[in-house]
């Protein structure tokens, strides 16, 4: 079973429930896992098992497996507000699944980062797309790119930085173009995410999440000074977490509704997001937070974040562990180059496969259009009594990726991945190595 956003959003009706084996199979199990329940009534396959377990993990905050009479069943807590990254266990010289032909550089590039650049033993907090701009994940047009989600001017200036480079000043293409370039920092996101939680188990790394508000009006701190960005105790967090999955299933809406990426929404959708964001608004306009000295304050919240504090423990020999058991080619040339011109290597295959990897994604996203406007073509072309057959959607779908296309790749200039270290230096590297 993949899992997806309406997998997640019919998880609620099980938030806080005691599950059976029989009925967490046949809502989150796979065919295979169905059809081996169906045939013995329990699992006689422990891997099959396993991976159900994994699934709900990946649902759910809490998964407990109890003892309920005779039979084990699934104690289910609160739903995720995002699916999890799927819990893998890593052995030695383990890929940990398939890697993208990017992510054994970036890993290699983000180890050297923390290595050189962070202080050891000192906790760094910035929020999640801070640190893909502190590893050069994103450059700073990509950082006000994702800030436009909130600033109405940022998202305007970022518009007309697209439409004044691509071709086609098409509004579809530039609306298209700006919420690909959204997806694709969720995605490194994700990867920056992935990567950190490998280092963290092998301890190279410490992660703490934080969770940070921004006040309407300011308060003032122990010494009588006005502050507006503070820190939220995990009730209050979890409070605002369970009002936007009320909220959600209330109006029956998706994350991507509400985050405007939902491919023309109805008007019904269209006045629920409105509804659902005034409703929030007034939830967090006057609510109680706990203070570091447990005094219990009332506050108005404008927007409430996670953040993301890392603890370094990184040093030569925990590198060297490291890719011996998660890249164990990328550790030969660690091993057999200069450090700098390995660093000049990962940084330029990064950079190549990323923008590889991007237009194949940009090309796969017009797939679905086409292939559903082929379908148009063949319903209207049945219903022909004679005459020459059309291709009018088919043809459009094809002009509109070919429109597309041309504006990521020039975009993907403009976005491009900076190397994650300085690129002169780099330059200069190698050209010593070489001579």
């Amino acid at each position: 079973m993949e899992l997806n956003n309406e997998i997640l959003k019919s998880a609620n009706a099980y938030e806080g429930m005691t599950l059976s084996k029989k009925d967490a199979v046949a809502k989150f199990g796979t065919d295979a896992q169905k059809e081996h329940f169906k045939k013995y009534k329990k699992f006689t396959n422990k891997k099959l098992g396993d991976a159900l377990l994994k699934t709900l993990k990946q649902l759910f905050v809490e998964v407990e497996e109890v003892k309920v009479g005779r039979s084990n069943q699934y104690k289910l807590g609160a739903v995720r507000e995002e699916i999890a990254e799927r819990e893998r266990k890593i052995g030695k010289n383990a890929t940990n699944g398939k890697w993208n032909n990017s992510t054994k550089h970036l890993d290699a590039l983000l180890l050297a980062h923390l290595e050189h650049n962070l202080a050891n033993g000192k906790e760094i907090q910035k929020s999640y797309v801070d640190w893909l701009l502190e590893f050069n994940m994103i450059n700073e047009k990509q950082y006000d790119l994702y800030k436009s989600k909130f600033d109405k001017k940022k998202k305007v200036e970022t518009e007309d930085l697209i439409r004044n480079s691509v071709e086609n000043k098409d509004e579809r293409i530039v609306d298209n173009s700006h919420r690909f370039f959204l997806d694709e920092i969720q995605s490194l996101r994700t990867t920056m995410i992935s990567s950190l939680n490998r280092m963290e188990r092998v301890d190279i790394i410490e992660t703490f999440k934080r969770h940070k508000a921004f006040l309407n009006e300011p308060i003032k701190d122990t010494k009588g000074k006005e502050v507006r960005v503070i820190e939220i105790d995990a009730k209050t967090y979890q409070l605002f977490v369970n009002a936007k999955r009320r909220l959600k299933q209330e109006y029956n809406l998706t994350e991507n509704d509400i985050t405007n990426r939902t491919f023309k929404p109805t008007e019904e959708t269209i006045q629920n997001v409105k509804k659902y964001k005034l409703e929030l608004k007034q939830f967090l306009s006057n609510i109680e937070i706990t203070d570091s000295y447990g005094t219990v304050v009332n506050v108005s919240i404008n927007n409430i974040w996670e953040e993301l504090a890392i603890v370094v423990k990184a040093t030569r020999d925990k590198t060297m562990e490291y890719l011996h058991e998660y890249h164990s080619e990328v550790l030969i040339e660690y091993q057999i180059h200069k450090y700098e011109k390995f660093l000049s290597l990962q940084a330029t295959n990064y950079r190549e496969n990323r923008t590889t990897e991007r237009l194949d994604k940009a090309s796969d996203r017009r797939t679905k259009h086409i292939n559903d406007s082929m379908e148009k073509d063949r319903e209207y072309n049945s219903r022909l009594a004679f005459g020459e057959e059309s291709n009018l959607y088919t043809d459009e779908a094809l002009r509109a990726k070919e429109e597309f296309m041309k504006a990521i790749e020039i975009l993907d200039k403009i976005y491009a991945d900076k190397f994650i270290i300085d690129e002169e230096k780099l330059k200069q590297s190698l050209m010593k190595n070489n001579r």
